[in-house]
């Protein structure tokens, strides 16, 4: 048996003697082709570390948006749900304290109406929201909404500076009286949020259970 190793090994010495440049170049091509393969291989690795190194540096979860599914898809077409899930102001307020991370909480629901205000029809957006009106504001005049608006729906209400103008002969807009949608709000606060658009909020717990259900409230959490 170790007559022939020694036999086959002797054979193979003398064929590589015998093609000598044949053999050079399989052995030459074996090698760049183990160095062409494991240089790609570590450029993969190495761009995969660096692209999650960048990732990792440049960017975070900063927020959750929770918005409920109201519609469906059947046969390819997205049509409303009879019946869902949404939110409501208890709801939120259970959600909220639920989170045990510094996290600033928002809840809005929006819509548009015609809103009757010094005897004019401005269109504008009209949002139930919670204490937190939205991530960046100023307040310009009188107040935002406080717990007290929420538990005793004292039909309390804030505009946007664009609302404030919209009517240029109005000045002071505290303590003016709104009609929307047959419902009348008393402007508590102006606030600035840098929107183009008139825009009134009111406290989610005006809001009829008809009407969270056909303009679904969405929660959004911001990381502190």
């Amino acid at each position: 048996m170790l007559k022939k190793i020694i036999n086959s090994f002797k054979m193979a010495v003398g064929t590589m003697h015998g093609n000598l440049f044949h053999t050079l170049l399989s052995i030459l091509g074996m090698i760049i082709g183990v160095a062409a393969l494991v240089s790609i291989l570590s450029l993969i690795d190495g761009m995969e570390q660096y692209a999650k190194d960048q990732i990792s540096q440049t960017t975070s979860l900063k927020s959750i948006v929770i918005s409920p599914r109201n519609t469906k898809t059947v046969n390819g077409i997205s049509v409303k749900k009879d019946s869902f899930v949404y939110m409501t102001y208890p709801k939120f307020v259970a959600l909220r304290n639920a989170v045990t991370k510094p996290a600033q909480a928002y809840l809005i629901s929006t819509q548009s109406a015609e809103v009757v205000a010094a005897n004019q029809k401005i269109v504008s957006m009209v949002y139930g929201c919670s204490e937190k009106i939205k991530p960046s504001f100023t307040t310009q005049k009188g107040r935002i909404f406080s717990i007290d608006d929420f538990e005793n729906n004292s039909g309390s209400a804030v505009i946007n500076v664009a609302f404030a103008k919209a009517v240029k002969e109005k000045q002071n807009w505290l303590n003016e009286k709104l009609r929307i949608h047959q419902r009348e709000v008393n402007v508590i606060g102006i606030i600035d949020d840098k929107s183009d658009r008139p825009e009134v909020y009111l406290p989610l717990t005006a809001f009829t259970d008809g009407e969270l259900k056909a303009y679904p409230p969405r929660v959004a959490f911001d990381v502190e």
